[in-house]
């Protein structure tokens, strides 16, 4: 789920008036209680002692928009939105370096429906309506080096979320087997280390 901390749109009125281009762009809060518990899990589940560095901290959103006044003061139109935030843990050490990173990122487009309660000359008041999907792809990435020894996965899932509300917010809804499959991801990657001195940090 996000919170939007504030949101900042701007739009210029064509010729003629009944075509409306923005640009909108703002600050959000992302819980992401569910992906936060994948690097709890995966903490748990290390060999050797490690941290989270960042843990899906307020990231910047963009986007646009066009819309037809359908009706007066009424507008409709089709409007785009770009999300992204992501975590890391990790560890350094004289035998090794590690670090599991979550990736999420949304493209959400839908339609804008917008109605002007004032207008004060180059400011408007509107209540607003988006309706629309999300797009949204989820990336793990598993890095760890000793000596010359790399070993990287990656895992990608990708998904398409229906949503309607008063504001783009959700943004990453459950995935009911995330937690099995970080589990899995994690171990595969340790089974073949277990003993090794990166193992015996802390």
């Amino acid at each position: 789920m996000g919170v939007i901390l504030f949101s900042w749109q701007l739009s210029a009125q064509l010729n003629p008036e009944k075509i409306k281009l923005g640009v909108m762009a703002g600050y959000a809060f992302y819980q992401q209680d569910d992906l936060k518990s994948v690097n709890r899990e995966i903490l748990s589940q290390l060999p050797f002692e490690s941290q989270i560095i960042d843990n899906f901290d307020p990231v910047f959103f963009f986007g646009g928009y066009a819309q037809y006044e359908l009706f007066s003061h009424f507008y409709i139109g089709p409007a785009y939105e770009y999300r992204y935030t992501g975590s890391r843990l990790g560890t350094k050490d004289y035998s090794g370096i590690y670090s599991f990173d979550q990736y999420v990122k949304a493209h959400q487009i839908g339609l804008k429906f917008d109605y002007s309660l004032v207008s004060l000359k180059k400011i408007v008041f509107n209540v607003q309506l988006n309706g629309g999907a999300g797009f949204t792809d989820w990336k793990m990435d598993s890095n760890l080096e000793i000596g010359e020894e790399v070993q990287f996965r990656q895992y990608n899932n990708y998904n398409c979320i229906p949503d309607c509300g008063r504001e783009f917010t959700d943004f990453i809804h459950e995935i009911a087997d995330t937690l099995f499959r970080s589990k899995y991801f994690i171990m595969k990657d340790f089974e073949p280390l277990i003993g090794h001195p990166l193992a015996q940090i802390g």
